[in-house]
Parts: structure tokens; C-alpha cells; sequence
């Protein structure tokens, strides 16, 4: 058995990870809209470089400096519709099949007013900056999720059945669908979206891949989740991370 401490030694502290998302749902809490600049670009900043997805990266800069590429970004936000978009998303308190076609709109809304700023598809920071502002509905997107659930098999049949604005968000979103649902149905435990990442992020950073998983309480002071993960060359071990 594998010990909570022990998958936190191996993906870095639940602690930190917990408190410094704390902060940014607490930053978005205070400013859900976009109708200031100042905090506008203070939530682009702090949620794309806690979670390696700085927009200026990709960002057209066209000769500004970094301190005015995020302002005219801030107020390229302040003038758009987002917010009549995201408020569809803050009515919502989970994420679900009859939710899905909503989620993907706005994600696909969004990367189209980033659009002009940047010089890709900016779906990971999208479903980041969006998450933190609608944390039950929006899964994040990002390249430790889009690793491990294909290792999943699952079916994400409901993906193909038509084109979409992006096709990679589409398969990732049906397919954290599928598993959310199998972990409900299995084993009456409906994982939050961020519960969901933080799993995905253990598995990708350990190198395992899920073979099942099981949950249980295995005293009166926590809930415990253990994760049946399958290393590349070994029997199935349990993992029991805590959630906290």
C-alpha cells in the first residue's frame, strides 16, 4: 500500500497545490466579471503562470511590452460578451451530459476573443481560466490529462457524432464525461473536476496508468479515494490519495 505522503513525495505537495488554488478560486470569486481592467489582468497573469499556460507565450505582441500586451488583452476582455457567456457556466453546479454543449460553447467563444492576441489555439489556458471562474462545470485541459485518459480506452462516443469548433477540447471534455460517470455509477462517488485533475496529474508525474478505481473510508477522519494504478512493469498497486 501506498500511502498518501508518498504519492505527495511523488507529485509535489497536496498542500501547496491546494492553497495556492485557493487562491485563484478566491481571486475569481472576488472578480467573476470583466469590467476592470486591473483585475482582468491580474487573473489572465496569476492563473496562466501558476499553471504553465502564460499567454504570452503565444501571444502577438506586435512590438508592445509585456506590461501593455496585457492590458490591451484586459481590455479587449472588458469589452467583449464573455461575460454574458460565462454567466450560462456560473448557473451551473456540475458538469454533465446535458451541460456538455454549453461548456464546449463558451470554451470556443473564449478562444475566439483570445484569438486576436495570440498566434495559436489557446485551449489549455482557456479551460484553466475558465475552471477557476466556473470550478464544477470546466475540467482543465492540459497535457497531463491529455496523456492518461487515452490510456482509459474509453469510448467518447458521443464526440464523434459531430464536427466541432475544436475537436481536441470535444474528445477531452466527453471523455472526462465518461469517467466521471463510470466512477458514479461503480462506485456512488461523483469526482469534482478538480478531484479529476488531481488524480490525472498523480498518474501522469508517477508514470502509471489507471487500471481502476476504488474508494472507501477507512477511518472516521477523512475520506480516502484509492486509485488502483498499474505501473509499466509491475502488479496492481493502490494508491490512496486524500483528498483534501
Amino acid at each position: 500500500m501506498i500511502t498518501s505522503h508518498q504519492v505527495q513525495a511523488r507529485t509535489g505537495s497536496q498542500y501547496t497545490r491546494s492553497f495556492g488554488d485557493d487562491v485563484l478560486y478566491g481571486l475569481c470569486q472576488r472578480n467573476p466579471r470583466h469590467e476592470e481592467t486591473r483585475a482582468v489582468v491580474a487573473k489572465i497573469w496569476l492563473i496562466g503562470r501558476s499553471y504553465a499556460a502564460a499567454i504570452e507565450r503565444q501571444g502577438r505582441l506586435a512590438g508592445r511590452t509585456l506590461t501593455s500586451f496585457y492590458r490591451d488583452l484586459a481590455n479587449h476582455l472588458v469589452a467583449s460578451d464573455l461575460d454574458h457567456h460565462m454567466d450560462r457556466l456560473r448557473q451551473l453546479d456540475a458538469l454533465d451530459w446535458d451541460s456538455a454543449e454549453m461548456v464546449l460553447d463558451v470554451h470556443a467563444t473564449f478562444l475566439d476573443t483570445l484569438s486576436k492576441f495570440t498566434t495559436t489555439t489557446l485551449r489549455s489556458f482557456a479551460s484553466k481560466y475558465l475552471h477557476f471562474h466556473c470550478p464544477m462545470a470546466v475540467p482543465v485541459y492540459d497535457s497531463h490529462a491529455e496523456r492518461v485518459l487515452p490510456q482509459l480506452h474509453l469510448r467518447h462516443s458521443r464526440a464523434r457524432k459531430e464536427a466541432r469548433p475544436d475537436a481536441t477540447y470535444s474528445r477531452f471534455l466527453f471523455q472526462t464525461l465518461e469517467l466521471l460517470g463510470a466512477s458514479d455509477a461503480q462506485h456512488d462517488v461523483r469526482l469534482t473536476p478538480k478531484e479529476l485533475d488531481r488524480i490525472l496529474y498523480g498518474c501522469r508525474e508517477s508514470g502509471w496508468v489507471v487500471a481502476s478505481l476504488s474508494y472507501g473510508s477507512p477511518n472516521s477522519h477523512s475520506e480516502t479515494k484509492a486509485l488502483y494504478l498499474r505501473p509499466t512493469r509491475s502488479t496492481l498497486l493502490p494508491v490512496v490519495v486524500t483528498l483534501l
